[in-house]
């Protein structure tokens, strides 16, 4: 008989990837009181994880946390959720190993999969196949600013000829520095964008606002793909260290997504404008929400403090909620959303970054139904 992993009031989580965001996950989840178990097929990350990463972050290990190698991990044994918290370019074989063992939740970080339409459609078969519900983890969809902007934006905009300008830029620097083990990008995905790195991929935060904001205006279908790209090549490495994606939607709004790996001070935000209005979103530390009249006036503000480690803490709380009776096609977090952004993105691989063998295209989007078919 398979041994669930957790009494009638404690919930049990399986991350995989003992990596930065692993130990995100892993402390929000034992915070809100998950039972949880890390693994990874890396002893050195186990071991990195248990005497450096985790410690050195948020102090010892609580009790609720244990921390193994995969081939460790005891067969027979259930979840209720699972994060796949591993490189994009592996996150299929996550699944495929896993899935299975997970009863009710199951959350894919950001970027998805790679630029691949294969993956893509594996991710989706997977999911489709799964009593589950899939989460995408783009958790700046759930701040405590981006919940409250989500609120305020369809009374201002909702199914007007909008303009959405998103920013999502900032060096890697960063990222690397929460990986010292790291030498450079080359040793990781991020120096890579056909392994689901570089500025397209690795910010794809930024899309992915822009999506969800269009969504929840019901700017309807898109019409119109197109982006630019500055790709760099360093020894065996090759990724964006820039992209800009335009998408033009039938009602005649547009969505323009500006992301790179090399701005710093970071510079993160959104901005919705109509010929009435202008609401801002700033997504830094602290977020800051406003709006504007047509003539510049400030009408309204608010400021929401927060650090790194709630961004995961938002997240979680998704999974409370959904584990509470929400329904899942009213999530912020749902998958379909994500799923777009990852499909975008490979459409923009092949218009931007010179691969054309396995991708999306506009025509794929009007066969699932996301693409105004007139433009053809």
């Amino acid at each position: 008989m398979d041994q669930m992993d957790h009494s009638s009031d404690v919930k049990s989580a399986l991350v995989v990837g003992a990596g930065s965001i692993g130990a995100h996950l892993a402390r929000s989840l034992t915070k809100a009181g998950w039972s949880v178990q890390v693994i990874d097929t890396s002893a050195e990350a186990v071991a990195r994880f248990v005497n450096q990463l985790y410690p050195g972050r948020y102090g010892e290990l609580p009790e609720k946390l244990s921390v193994s190698l995969s081939s460790d991990l005891d067969p027979s044994r259930i979840f209720d959720a699972m994060v796949v918290g591993t490189p994009p370019d592996t996150h299929l074989s996550v699944l495929r190993a896993y899935t299975e063992r997970v009863t009710r939740i199951v959350s894919v970080q950001k970027p998805l999969t790679t630029f691949r339409m294969s993956e893509i459609r594996e991710l989706e078969k997977i999911e489709a196949t799964s009593n589950a519900i899939f989460l995408a983890g783009f958790n700046h969809r759930v701040s405590l600013g981006a919940l409250a902007f989500w609120s305020l934006i369809p009374g201002l905009f909702y199914r007007q000829t909008v303009t959405i300008e998103v920013d999502w830029l900032e060096s890697w620097d960063g990222i690397m520095k929460a990986h010292p083990w790291l030498a450079s990008p080359a040793e990781t995905y991020l120096g890579y964008t056909s392994r689901g790195g570089g500025a397209l991929f690795e910010h794809s935060h930024g899309l992915d606002l822009g999506l969800v904001a269009a969504d929840i205006l019901g700017l309807g279908k898109l019409r119109e793909i197109s982006s630019q790209a500055k790709v760099v090549t360093e020894g065996e490495m090759s990724y964006d260290q820039e992209s800009k994606v335009t998408a033009k939607y039938a009602n005649g709004s547009k969505l323009i997504s500006h992301q790179d790996v090399t701005t710093w001070p970071a510079k993160k935000s959104m901005t919705i404008s109509s010929p009435d209005w202008t609401a801002t979103l700033e997504a830094g530390t602290p977020e800051t929400v406003s709006i504007k009249s047509a003539k510049g006036q400030l009408q309204f503000q608010a400021s929401f403090t927060k650090t790194r480690e709630e961004d995961f803490d938002a997240e979680v709380r998704q999974f409370e909620l959904l584990l509470s009776g929400k329904n899942a096609e009213s999530s912020l977090s749902r998958l379909s959303h994500g799923l777009l952004t990852a499909k975008i993105s490979s459409i923009v691989a092949s218009q931007a970054l010179g691969m054309h063998q396995d991708v999306y295209t506009e025509r794929d989007l009007i066969d699932e139904g996301l693409f105004n078919e007139e433009v053809f």
